[in-house]
């Protein structure tokens, strides 16, 4: 009874608790980690799709807002809506003007932006006696607003009857020069990794055809 009580930790049991704070810390680092990454990635899927509900809003807009202006072209009076595979053109107010009364040449088009990334453009400019309407875009007077970048192809299609009598059905081209589609769709597909394809059907505002109540412009 006469031996001293020792009181302490032996060398292994301090390295044994050594060694399971260690591994406890890495599984904390770990999962740590792993949340970080998940919140992140969470943060930009939902900044992505705020952003393409705010680009498909606009797109909606603009031709929701559409006007069927009549403009002179070289074959004659036609409608103000020009549409192919890859590229529309039309009249309509835009929504973040000022002046509520201004009427703005709208093309939407795909192209490449300032970090050389495929994109869709919305180009407007304003409407004056002197603007072309056939002519191609990039004027002076021109400003360009991106709506979806990591584009790799944009495929418009148009629906509607060209022509009177005939049953309405989708065009790769809108094929008339006296009325406007009643709906747009666009097909856009994006390269940034998941090849998403976005689908927007928007419809026209007007299908007004020329000789109707509208006001004639041309260019110069």
């Amino acid at each position: 009874m006469n031996r001293r009580l020792q009181i302490g930790f032996t060398l292994l049991e301090v390295l044994v608790a050594m060694a399971l704070f260690s591994l406890i810390l890495v599984l904390l680092g770990g999962l740590l980690y792993t949340t970080s990454r998940n919140l992140s990635a969470s943060e930009q899927r939902f900044s992505a799709n705020d952003v393409q509900r705010l680009a498909t809003e606009a797109f909606r807009r603009q031709l929701e807002q559409s006007i069927p202006l009549t403009v002179e072209s070289p074959n004659g009076a036609r409608v103000a809506f020009s549409g192919s595979k890859t590229r529309m053109r039309f009249i309509s107010a835009l929504p973040v003007h000022t002046d509520i009364n201004s009427q703005y040449v709208v093309t939407l088009e795909s192209g490449r932006n300032g970090n050389s990334r495929s994109a869709l453009f919305l180009h407007y400019e304003p409407l004056t006696p002197a603007t072309d309407f056939v002519a191609p875009s990039g004027g002076e007077r021109e400003k360009s607003v991106v709506l979806f970048e990591h584009v790799s192809g944009v495929e418009f299609s148009y629906f509607g009857s060209a022509e009177d009598g005939i049953k309405p059905r989708w065009h790769a081209r809108w094929p008339s020069a006296s009325s406007m589609p009643s709906m747009v769709r666009a097909r856009i597909k994006f390269s940034d990794g998941n090849k998403r394809l976005l689908e927007i059907v928007a419809p026209v505002r007007s299908t007004a055809a020329v000789g109707a109540d509208q006001f004639h412009w041309g260019g110069a």
